[in-house]
């Protein structure tokens, strides 16, 4: 799940975590985020620093209010040691600075959802994929 005003951070995340056989759950801000919450079965929550309503602690509380509370993942274009060490120690998992980069992206991931391995993109569709704006597919896993 992402948590973020950005619609490009949405974009280039789906297209990212789809290349990885991820889908992506958006959510623009805080309080639609905690509806979406409730859903539940989430691994791994990413979320922007600073949202229109609340920040990324906010949304730590609500994640580890839930059965199973999926790992917490900040971005920041203002992702610096402190905001590192602050996500860390209140039981975040990690922080990545934006611009995203896919490299980093993928291997913030790879560890989060608990793989031994790299996960290694799969090559794009070569037709028929629709748009990556779509919401996660019934059969996509949410990450």
């Amino acid at each position: 799940m992402l948590v973020s005003p950005d619609p490009a951070d949405s974009c280039y995340l789906r297209e990212i975590l789809g290349s990885l056989d991820c889908g992506l759950v958006s959510a623009l801000d805080l309080s639609s985020a905690k509806r979406v919450l409730g859903n539940g079965g989430f691994r791994v929550v990413i979320t922007e620093r600073d949202l229109p309503d609340g920040d990324w602690f906010n949304v730590l509380c609500s994640v580890q209010g839930l059965e199973a509370p999926p790992l917490l993942i900040v971005i920041s274009r203002l992702a610096d040691e402190h905001l590192w060490v602050e996500v860390l120690n209140r039981s975040g998992f990690d922080v990545l600075p934006k611009p995203l980069v896919r490299s980093e992206v993928c291997r913030v991931m790879g560890h989060a959802l608990g793989r031994r391995t790299s996960l290694v993109p799969k090559p794009p569709a070569r037709s028929g994929r629709g748009s990556q704006l779509q919401w996660a597919s019934a059969g996509s896993r949410a990450c």
